[in-house]
């Protein structure tokens, strides 16, 4: 968590903490389950956040605060599209789906983003999933369905996000900043 005014402090027993990004842009509070393999809470405003332990948590007597895989921050923002039928660059990407035909990109932020998938057509007649994965171990973080609006909310990282439709044609925005 080093630079950008990145920090974390314990606010009890051991079992909470709070993280801080980018000097106070992103404030997470979280939760480190009993097994020490799972934190979760809410950021500053009200977005869920969590994150799963890769590899195994400390042995006893071990710090439970202590990361097991130092997760790589990327030294630019940057977005493009690795398939589909899409268009990817920093701050926004768009598409088209088919079933069987997802759209995948890479974005990688040095800040945390918060990804605002809209439907272009603002009819709310479709829906299609956005899942989003590590890029470094290819491990799924999350998937959101997106109906006419929706947020993902991404911290500091490299990840694959894949956007897809499982039951008829769906066209897709995604802004951020």
């Amino acid at each position: 968590m080093t630079g950008n005014g990145n920090h974390w402090e314990c606010l009890d027993n051991g079992r909470t903490f709070k993280i801080v990004w980018n000097n106070g842009q992103w404030i997470d509070t979280l939760t480190l389950s009993p097994d020490g393999m799972r934190l979760e809470g809410k950021n500053q405003f009200g977005s869920r956040v969590w994150g799963q332990r890769i590899g195994q948590a400390p042995a006893a007597g071990g710090s439970a605060g202590q990361a097991a895989v130092t997760v790589p921050i990327p030294a630019a923002n940057k977005a493009y599209k690795v398939s589909g039928n899409m268009g990817a660059q920093w701050g926004l990407a768009h598409g088209s789906l088919k079933v069987n035909d997802p759209s995948k990109w890479v974005l990688a932020t040095i800040a945390g983003v918060q990804l605002n998938f809209i439907d272009p057509y603002l009819q709310g007649k479709q829906s299609y999933i956005v899942r989003v994965f590590s890029k470094a171990s290819g491990t799924k973080l999350s998937e959101t369905i997106i109906g006419r609006s929706g947020i993902v909310t991404l911290s500091p990282g490299e990840y694959i996000i894949e956007v897809l439709t499982t039951i008829h044609y769906a066209g897709w925005r995604c802004e951020w900043k």
